[in-house]
Parts: structure tokens; C-alpha cells; sequence
């Protein structure tokens, strides 16, 4: 009769590593404190060698840890999404923790019922990139200590941990920029923004640089809300954004992320209408198209964009969780993922009038 194969236990992977049965449990629990690098190095090639994978149901009732972790994002049809999740991944993965991705398609309660879903699983703790800043269940469940991490979009009323971008600053570095070339009118393009912290803040940092900078008396009456489903409304904004430009200035649009910057441009060629010599266009990269796609026929040589950095939001957000979970008593934190400023033809106006 054939004999089955023997499970090989922790017992075994510490005696052929030779260290402690407590060492190899504190490298499997990601805790490196004072294990040096060659023993760690061992350990990690005695479990390659041996195909050792611990008892996920032994460890969680030993522990009371999964060491799972949920992550809700608000819509995973995104690049930026894309990007984030790997960051997260990356980063959680590094420690041995197991991310359960879950996709909202922006529906509040969508978020809600998977947050519930997750718990009922056992996860560690959340990151979640959140579909609205009105968020009471979100805060219900932190007030009860519950390990959580905001991802790129905050929370009204309540301080969590959180990993984002400064979506203030950049917007009026781009504006001093707009007014340095000589544009007379500056205007934003964004989709619905209410609920949306990033939106809103760069809506913010909009109008106060649109009435500090550009000297605007009524700054919000140079938002327009975009549907990008419907580009000819889209054209008729344009029409009216240049005609309603006093003295045959040239006027600059600031879209408010990747999606509408790409409508408003393929809007623009549609109409004939040039960069920067009919329309300045810049904003936010958020998905690092400007580098990996060629959108020459659209944007010539390119386009004025602050670089945001979605891969680093994520895995700052997964190093967040993980000291959570290490510290619970310790004070949030705050991780800002800096952005780097581009400018390129599409605001040079100077240069295309030279």
C-alpha cells in the first residue's frame, strides 16, 4: 500500500535550519526585529526547499490573526487603480499578508456591504479607497478600534491613517504657470466632485488660485462639471470658455484628473482647435499616460501634467496597515506622496507665440 507523504511541520523546518521553533514562528509572523540576515536568508531557503506552507487555520486560532487584509476600492477599472492595487499588493506581500481586493463600481452601498463581507471573513484590518467622504458606516467601524487605512481619498470628520498626494499645492504651482504664459482666463473641468475628496480639494485649490492669482471676482463661475459620456455638451463648454474670454485672450483649462483631461483633448481635436495657441490644457497625471502612451496626434509634444504617483500611494497605505496592526494604541499618520511638475508645449504659450 502506498504510503502517503508526511506534512512537513514548523518543527522540522526549524531543525533543518537549525534555529528555534519561536525563530521560525517570528519569521513567518514577519517579525525581523533581531534575526540577522543570514539567519533569515536560511530559514527562507529551508521553507523554498521544503514546499513547507504553515496552517492558516492553525495560526488564526493561535493568534487570533488571518493575516488577511481587505482592500476596497472604489472603482478597479482605473490605471490609477491598477497601479495603486500593485503598490498595496507589493507592500503587504513583503510582510506575508494576503490582500483580498474588492471593487465598489463608486456605489456607497456596494462599499458597505463588502466592508461587511470582509469582517464576516475575518480580515486583519482594511485599506480602502473609499467611494464618498460622507462616510458614518466607515467611522462606526473605526470607533470601534478596527484597524483602517484610507487610500487617496479622505474621510469627513473622523482622523484615520491615510496615504495620499497633495492635490493642493500642485494646482496653484500650475496656476502661477497658466498666469506666468500669459493666459487670460483660467477654467477647471471635472466630473462630479461632491463626496470625491481629491476632486474637491483640487476644486478648492482652483478657486483660491483662480481669485489670488487671476484676480477672478466670482472664481467658481470658471467650473464647469463634465460629462464625459456626451462630448458634444462637452464642445459646446468649449465654444462658450473662448468666445466668453475677453479681448481675444487665449484661456486654459485645468482638468480635475486623467479622464477628463483625455475627453477634453480628444473633444478639442474633434473641434480642430490647437494647444496652447486656442487652449491651454494641463492637470494631474494620475495614470502616467503622458509616458507610456502616444498621444501625439492629440497633444503634439505633450502635455503640462503634476505627476501623481498612484504605486507609491499603495504601498505606503499597505506599510500603514502593517504598523496598525503592530501599534494599535499609536497615533495616525499621515502619508504624503510628493508629485513632480512637467511642463510641456501644451501651456507653453510664450514659446508658441515666439
Amino acid at each position: 500500500m502506498e504510503q502517503k507523504s508526511q506534512k512537513v511541520t514548523i518543527n522540522d523546518i526549524a531543525r533543518a535550519a537549525g534555529v528555534s521553533k519561536a525563530t521560525v514562528s517570528r519569521y513567518l509572523n514577519g517579525k525581523y526585529g533581531s534575526m540577522s540576515s543570514s539567519t533569515k536568508e536560511r530559514i527562507e531557503k529551508t521553507i523554498e526547499l521544503s514546499h513547507y506552507r504553515p496552517s492558516a487555520v492553525a495560526r488564526s486560532l493561535k493568534t487570533q490573526q488571518t493575516r488577511m487584509i481587505g482592500v476596497v476600492i472604489s472603482d478597479i477599472t482605473s490605471p490609477f487603480s491598477s497601479s495603486l492595487i500593485t503598490g498595496v499588493e507589493d507592500a503587504l506581500r513583503k510582510r506575508h499578508y494576503i490582500p483580498i481586493f474588492v471593487s465598489c463600481g463608486d456605489s456607497p452601498q456596494q462599499e458597505q456591504d463588502y466592508i461587511r463581507s470582509l469582517l464576516d471573513h475575518q480580515v486583519d484590518g482594511l485599506i480602502v479607497n473609499t467611494t464618498s467622504d460622507a462616510n458614518p458606516f466607515l467611522i462606526s467601524l473605526a470607533c470601534t478600534y478596527f484597524p483602517i487605512v484610507l487610500c487617496d481619498r479622505q474621510v469627513n470628520d473622523y482622523v484615520f491613517d491615510i496615504s495620499l498626494s497633495d492635490y493642493h499645492a500642485p494646482v496653484l504651482q500650475l496656476i502661477h504657470h497658466l498666469k506666468e504664459q500669459g493666459f487670460s482666463r483660467i477654467c477647471l473641468f471635472t466630473q462630479e466632485y461632491k463626496h470625491n475628496s481629491a476632486r474637491s480639494m483640487r476644486r478648492s485649490a482652483f478657486i483660491e488660485g483662480n481669485r489670488d492669482i487671476f484676480g477672478a471676482k466670482n472664481p467658481d463661475e470658471d467650473i464647469y462639471v463634465i460629462n464625459i459620456n456626451h462630448p458634444e455638451e462637452t464642445a459646446q463648454v468649449l465654444r462658450d470658455v473662448i468666445s466668453g474670454t475677453s479681448d481675444g485672450g487665449t484661456p486654459a483649462v485645468i482638468g480635475v484628473n486623467s479622464v477628463t483631461i483625455m475627453h477634453t483633448l480628444s473633444v478639442m481635436h474633434s473641434m480642430n482647435l490647437r494647444c496652447p495657441y486656442d487652449l491651454g490644457v494641463c492637470g494631474p497625471d494620475d495614470w502616467g499616460w503622458n509616458r507610456q502612451m502616444n498621444w501625439s496626434e492629440l497633444i503634439g509634444d505633450g502635455i503640462t501634467t503634476f505627476v501623481i504617483h498612484p504605486y507609491e500611494i499603495g504601498k505606503a497605505a499597505g506599510e500603514l496597515i502593517i504598523e496598525r496592526l503592530e501599534n494599535p494604541d499609536g497615533e495616525k499618520k499621515m502619508r504624503l506622496t510628493p508629485t513632480d511638475i512637467v511642463y510641456r508645449n501644451s501651456t507653453l504659450l510664450k514659446k508658441a507665440h515666439f
